[in-house]
């Protein structure tokens, strides 16, 4: 248990607000530093890889999804669809499909901002 950070004053001397007393104030907890954390391997997950492997596996995918796209009609239908994970196809072209990874990935793209902002407190490019 960590133990409570006093003021001095005891508990009687607190002067009490619309709730009662102040709490006690209790220290925040601070993570031991990185060199001694370790990190196990959770079952079945992969090793972590590191920034330069996912950039480059992303690239690879990027180059690859490239190609396909440029050999596809727009109104052109999937090749494939996993119909035991979605159902029947609710996107029905190349045009359909592209608009949704745009869109989800804007999405995405906004809600990792947004918890960056809560971290760092920075705001870029504020709408009102």
């Amino acid at each position: 248990m960590i133990p409570a950070a006093t003021s001095g004053k005891s508990p009687s001397d607190r002067v009490a607000g619309p709730r009662g007393p102040d709490p006690p104030v209790v220290p925040a907890r601070t993570a031991p530093p990185r060199s001694r954390r370790t990190r196990r391997p959770r079952p079945g997950c992969p090793a972590p890889a590191r920034a330069a492997e996912v950039l480059d596996r992303y690239r690879t995918e990027a180059g690859l999804a490239d190609a396909v796209i440029s050999a596809t009609a727009a109104d052109a239908p999937p090749a494939w669809w996993p119909h035991h994970l979605f159902g029947e196809p609710h996107l029905h072209t190349l045009r359909d499909v592209l608009l949704h990874v745009i869109t989800e990935t804007a999405c995405h793209a906004g809600h990792l901002d947004a918890a960056r902002e809560l971290l760092d407190g920075r705001r870029w490019m504020v709408l009102t």
